[in-house]
């Protein structure tokens, strides 16, 4: 029996983790994730709590994984600068799945420039340029609790319908 390649969170918080009654629906876990693919028994697990740096205070990488035949790119802890990084525009193109940083509103960045991190309307236009399939915005604010991150979601998805903001034991298969 063939099944597709599967994602699960175990963490979606950026910087630090939280606790409380205000972050139940969304956790409050650094982001943390596996992918596996059962029809070649690969198991990738990718664990940013201590961070995954590009463009962050001391550098950063971004991956991308292809499994049985789809592709995945996970860019977080990267900050953009005054315009869209076209090298994740073009190392995501045409993704299955854009897991990005999204820690921040526009006006939040305003505030938090040099921090290394992105807002979500940065996450949407890299996946809008890159062609993405799917967009899962990860690395949430601290500050951040469910309510703010559901309205965030919404406004994410009027603009790019197939987008996500991950959750702790979210599993979506790809």
């Amino acid at each position: 029996m063939e099944t597709k390649p599967r994602i699960q969170f175990y963490g979606a918080r950026g910087s630090i983790p939280v606790c409380g009654s205000g972050v139940l629906a969304f956790g409050g876990n650094t982001t943390c994730l596996q992918l596996d693919s059962p029809n070649s028994n690969r198991v990738i697990g990718i664990d940013a709590g201590t961070g995954i740096r590009h463009d962050h205070p001391g550098g950063a990488y971004s991956y991308q994984f292809e499994m049985d035949g789809k592709s995945q790119v996970f860019s977080t802890d990267i900050e953009h600068g005054d315009g869209i990084d076209r090298r994740i525009v073009e190392f995501s193109r045409d993704a299955d799945i854009l897991i990005h940083d999204g820690q921040y509103t526009a006006k939040e960045l305003e505030h938090r420039r040099g921090w290394g991190h992105s807002s979500y309307d940065q996450a949407l236009q890299v996946a809008e340029l890159a062609g993405a399939r799917r967009l899962i915005i990860t690395h949430q604010d601290p500050d951040h609790d469910d309510t703010v991150l559901q309205e965030m979601e919404h406004k994410c998805r009027r603009r790019f319908p197939k987008t996500l903001l991950a959750r702790e034991k979210m599993e979506i298969e790809w």
